[in-house]
């Protein structure tokens, strides 16, 4: 979840002084990860995190410079391959011809 999540995100924070050096002062974004912080609803925090989103992109405070895949290939002869956003080699075991 980590960059995903608008609580543990550092580059979504928008209380200036407070943030990162630098970084602005925008307190409608701060009140909704306030509300995200304290909300237990599910649908209401994919609300929340979508509005965070459009205000961090719309007031500056993130400006993504583009995306990467890393292209990952697997021999049909592995077993226990772990679904994970990162590559994990334990758990694996190779089939003998």
């Amino acid at each position: 979840i980590g960059i995903i999540d608008p609580l543990r995100n550092q580059t979504v924070a928008a209380s200036g002084k407070s943030a990162w050096f630098g970084w602005p002062d925008v307190p409608e974004i701060e009140e909704l990860r306030a509300e995200f912080a304290r909300t237990s609803d599910s649908a209401r925090l994919v609300e929340l995190a979508e509005e965070i989103q459009k205000l961090v992109i719309d007031k500056g405070v993130v400006v993504p410079m583009g995306q990467f895949i890393i292209p990952t290939g697997y021999s049909n002869r592995l077993t226990g391959v772990l679904e994970s956003p990162v590559a994990l080699f334990w758990n694996l075991e190779k089939k003998s011809n």
